[in-house]
């Protein structure tokens, strides 16, 4: 139960931080 919680945040995680780049790059900072 604590892996299957882990890999939620873990995917969680590489969402939140794929979201963020997408909104740099519209902001155009990259």
């Amino acid at each position: 139960m604590k892996q299957r919680l882990d890999k939620a945040l873990v995917e969680r995680g590489l969402a939140t931080t794929r979201s963020q780049a997408d909104n740099f790059i519209r902001l155009g900072y990259v």
